[in-house]
C-alpha cells in the first residue's frame, strides 16, 4: 500500500520551496528588461530568471492552455 496522504503534501511543499529558492537566488540578478523603445537596462527580470531556473531544472512546459506566454506558462506548469 502506497502512502498517498504523504505524497501530495510533499509535492506541494517541494514546489513552494523551489519557487521560494528561485526568487531568493534571482533577487539580486534582476530589476527590469527592455520593453518597446526603452533603453537596454542590462539586467534580467525576475520572471525571466525564474523561467531560466525552472527550464534548467526541467520543470514545467513552455506551452499550456490557456496560453499565458512562454515565461508564465513555464512558471504555472512547474507549480
Amino acid at each position: 500500500m502506497t502512502n498517498k496522504k504523504f505524497i501530495k503534501p510533499v509535492l506541494i511543499i517541494s514546489t513552494i520551496t523551489l519557487l521560494i529558492i528561485g526568487i531568493i537566488v534571482t533577487k539580486n540578478i534582476a530589476k527590469a528588461e527592455q520593453s518597446g523603445f526603452s533603453p537596454e537596462s542590462g539586467v534580467t527580470s525576475y520572471i525571466k530568471s525564474l523561467y531560466t531556473t525552472l527550464q534548467g531544472l526541467n520543470y514545467g512546459f513552455d506551452t499550456d492552455d490557456p496560453d499565458w506566454g512562454t515565461y508564465w506558462n513555464r512558471i504555472k506548469t512547474a507549480a
